[in-house]
C-alpha cells in the first residue's frame, strides 16, 4: 500500500479521539483488512453509523437533519458562539440577535429521560399541558450506564435547566428533565 495515496485526518464526529482514513475505492478494502488484522491484538472492532450517532449524541454534537437544518439558526442550536455578533456585520445579524434575546423562539435542549422508554426523533414534548416541541435525537447512552437521553427543539419557556417535560412515547407521556449538554465528556 506504500505506493497508494491515503490521507489520514485526526477528525471525527464522536467526541472521542479518532482518525478518519480517506483512500480510493481500489485501496479501501485492502486497507480495511490491514487495519482489522493489525488491530485484533488490541481488541479493535469495527463500528458503524449507529455507534457513531450514539457517541455524537452523548457528546452533544448536533447532526444535520436532527439538531440542525435550514430552519434552525445557530442560537437555536446552541451554536451562538460560532457567530461573531459584536465584531462582524452580516445579513441577518439583527434577526439573529433578536432571536437570541427573545423568549418566543425554540431552542435545542438536552433531555435525561426517566424510565426505560427511549425517546426517538419526532416524538412530541409537553410542558404544563402544552405541546412545546419535539425530540430530534434519542438513544440509550452506554457511557451513562444505558440511561436514555435525547435532544429536543422546544419553546424557550420550556428550556431552563431542571425543567421537567413530558415526552409522548407510543401514546404515553414519560418525564424528562432538561439537562446540560454534553451528556458525557471523555476524560483526558
Amino acid at each position: 500500500m506504500a505506493s497508494n495515496r491515503v490521507e489520514v485526518a485526526r477528525t471525527g464526529y464522536t467526541g472521542e479521539d479518532g482518525f478518519e482514513v480517506f483512500a480510493s475505492t481500489g485501496v479501501a478494502e485492502r486497507l480495511w483488512d490491514a487495519f482489522t488484522n493489525a488491530g485484533q491484538q488490541f481488541g479493535l472492532l469495527p463500528a458503524g453509523l449507529g455507534a457513531r450517532d450514539v457517541l455524537r449524541l452523548e457528546a452533544g454534537m448536533p447532526l444535520y437533519g436532527h439538531e440542525l437544518d435550514e430552519n434552525i439558526t445557530p442560537p437555536q442550536a446552541g451554536l451562538g458562539w460560532a457567530v461573531k455578533f459584536p465584531k462582524t456585520e452580516f445579513t441577518g445579524k439583527r434577526a439573529l440577535e433578536k432571536q437570541r434575546d427573545d423568549d418566543a423562539y425554540e431552542r435545542i435542549v438536552g433531555l435525561a429521560m426517566e424510565g426505560k422508554a427511549p425517546a426517538r426523533a419526532g416524538y412530541s414534548a409537553f410542558y404544563e399541558g402544552q405541546r412545546v416541541g419535539d425530540v430530534r435525537s434519542g438513544s440509550p447512552a452506554p457511557a451513562l450506564g444505558g440511561k436514555n437521553i435525547a435532544t429536543a427543539l422546544v419553546h424557550k419557556n420550556a428550556s431552563p435547566l431542571g425543567t421537567t417535560l413530558l415526552v409522548e412515547i407510543r401514546g404515553a407521556q414519560h418525564p424528562a428533565t432538561v439537562v446540560q449538554m454534553p451528556f458525557y465528556k471523555r476524560k483526558k
